[in-house]
This record gives structure tokens, C-alpha cells and sequence, in this order.
């Protein structure tokens, strides 16, 4: 079978040159489409390539985010368990001890003991949060320590008075506070 283009060279309508021109430009445009196929496959594979590493970058960013949040909920829930475990029963306190939180003086009643074990440093107290509610609990100095490496917010008041903290410099090093002082 023969193409179109013999069939008209043969019948005498088209001649050779006209022919030639004709083939050369359809030639072309061929290899220019090729050429633009190219060029739109290689820029939609660009423009697919950057959207697979927008899409990758924020992944990751909410894989951070969820790995930040799970360790938050890990380190609330080491001092729920730190406190729950070690606080200090005040069940029956009848002294009233005072201390300041964000600006605010509060209140807890606990037995004298507690009450002297708190203002020689040897135990601390600790805002402890269950769901909505926040209370405070009284725990000893060391797990205190151990719940401030964790959030250091947690530990509410921790006192550092002890006989050796004396300043040689102090005008009133020779007037010691009484233990049994109320405020």
C-alpha cells in the first residue's frame, strides 16, 4: 500500500520539492512534540518531586509533634506515679503551713512533724494534677529532686534551710528563726 503523498506525486497534483518541504515540516513538529512531551513529563516530574518532599517535611514535622506529645504524656504520668506512691499522709494534720505559689499564699494543715520536716528541707511539696483537679502533696526532698529533673514546675516549695548555709557576713546570723514560727 502506498501513503497519500505517492499517490499525489504520481497523479501529478503535488510535485517532488513541495513534497520534500511538506515531510520535513511534519518531521518537525513530530520531534518539537516529542521535544514539549519531554519537557512537560520532566516538569510534572519536578513539580511532583517537590510535593512528595513538602508532603515528607511536614510528615515529619507531625511525627516530631506527636513524639514531643507522647513524651510530655510519659514524663506527667512518671510524676503522677512519683507522687502517688510517696506522698506524705496529712490526714490528720492540725497545724496550718503556709507557702507561696504564683503569688498566692496557701495553706495546708499537716502534724507538727511534717510541719518541722518541711522547714529543715527534708520534705517538699508538689502540686499534683489528676484530670482537672490540682492538689497539693507533700513528698520527700529526694523525689522531689526527681521530679524536678522531669518539670521542674511540678515542685511547688522546697526548702534549702540547712545549719551549714550560714553566711559569715550575715548581721543577723546570731538571731535564729524559731521553728515554731507562724506566718
Amino acid at each position: 500500500m502506498t501513503s497519500l503523498q505517492d499517490q499525489l506525486l504520481k497523479a501529478g497534483l503535488v510535485d517532488k520539492n513541495t513534497a520534500k518541504k511538506v515531510s520535513k515540516e511534519k518531521h518537525k513538529a513530530n520531534k518539537a512534540s516529542k521535544k514539549s512531551k519531554a519537557e512537560s513529563r520532566e516538569s510534572r516530574q519536578q513539580s511532583t518531586n517537590a510535593m512528595k518532599a513538602l508532603h515528607a517535611e511536614r510528615d515529619r514535622d507531625l511525627n516530631r509533634m506527636k513524639q514531643e506529645a507522647a513524651e510530655l504524656k510519659a514524663i506527667q504520668a512518671q510524676i503522677r506515679q512519683l507522687i502517688e506512691l510517696n506522698k506524705v499522709d496529712i490526714s490528720d494534720g492540725e497545724v496550718a503551713y503556709n507557702f507561696a505559689v504564683e503569688n498566692k499564699v496557701k495553706t495546708l494543715y499537716v502534724p507538727e512533724r511534717v510541719r518541722s520536716s518541711l522547714g529543715s528541707g527534708r520534705l517538699a511539696i508538689v502540686k499534683f494534677e489528676k484530670g482537672d483537679q490540682s492538689r497539693f502533696e507533700i513528698v520527700a526532698n529526694g523525689i522531689a529532686n526527681k521530679i524536678a529533673q522531669r518539670n521542674p514546675e511540678t515542685v511547688v516549695y522546697q526548702s534549702s534551710a540547712t545549719e551549714d548555709d550560714a553566711n559569715e557576713d550575715d548581721p543577723y546570723a546570731d538571731f535564729k528563726v524559731p521553728d515554731d514560727l507562724m506566718w
